[in-house]
């Protein structure tokens, strides 16, 4: 444990570590391929923060299409369509809204991030690649919000959804599934239903802002519990309790205060 930390403390923590509560990301799908379009709409599906608003197959039917929304984070889109190029749409976008090509044509890649594409996909699509723009995504709309003056980090219910990123591994995990959090030092241990824990970057405080209370609560200064994943409270000596929470297999050691703060809380 302490060479994992040190590792950690070693290395910038923005790349390998983040928290990212996932606000709805409203996309459309541009593509004069039917078989290009299901499929990018089955595998943005996976994600559950992606609201796909509609699909269109021409730079014509994209802008009537546009038209009928409020500012779409972003557009996938072609770019070698019988109807007009996607460059040509490009054009008529609102700023604010990000482009993500997806096509079979590689040579146009030069071009694409010259007009400021966020990210450029190949086809045949990859889950992965699909997953790194969309990552890259939340990123550009979270630093929006935080230019805006609004809140880039919300105040989360247990119905929404959390990205965390560590060491190379990325899960998409429903807040409800949160089963506790506990510190170590600087850091924080997520403890997550069916999951092997995840160690992020930041003090449990940053986290307790965010997480609904109730059902968390903190019981302690590094432990903050699912009061909802109690399962039941054993004293273990004269000054500890086993705490077994549903969603997770070894019980957590509770100090005397602890458990009497947890009891009074159920």
């Amino acid at each position: 444990m302490k060479g994992l930390l040190s590792a950690l403390r070693a290395v910038d923590l923005f790349f390998l570590t983040d928290f990212i509560p996932l606000a709805m990301l409203r996309v459309i799908l541009i593509d004069d391929e039917p078989a290009a379009r299901r499929g990018l709409m089955r595998q943005l599906q996976v994600h559950p923060d992606v609201e796909v608003l509609g699909m269109a197959e021409s730079v014509p039917e994209a802008c009537e299409l546009l038209g009928q929304f409020a500012i779409p984070d972003a557009v996938f889109l072609d770019i070698e369509m019988p109807q007009g190029s996607g460059f040509e749409l490009i054009q008529r976008l609102n700023p604010a809204t990000q482009v993500i090509f997806v096509t079979a044509h590689a040579e146009h890649a030069p071009l694409a991030f010259e007009v400021a594409a966020l990210d450029y996909l190949l086809k045949p699509l990859r889950a992965e690649r699909l997953a790194q723009a969309l990552d890259r995504l939340r990123r550009v709309c979270q630093q929006k919000k935080r230019e805006a003056g609004l809140p880039a980090e919300p105040h989360l219910g247990l119905r929404d959804h959390v990205c965390l990123n560590a060491n190379g591994r990325t899960l998409i995990v429903p807040v409800e599934q949160i089963v506790a959090l506990q510190a170590e030092g600087d850091f924080t241990w997520f403890l997550i239903e069916g999951q092997p824990s995840v160690l992020m970057g930041y003090n449990l405080g940053r986290y307790e802002a965010m997480l609904p209370t109730p059902p968390f609560a903190r019981v302690s200064r590094s432990l903050m519990i699912n009061l909802k994943r109690v399962e039941s409270i054993t004293p273990h000596s004269r000054d500890e309790s086993l705490l077994k929470l549903s969603g997770i297999e070894e019980p957590i050691e509770l100090r005397r205060v602890a458990a009497a703060r947890l009891k009074g809380l159920i």
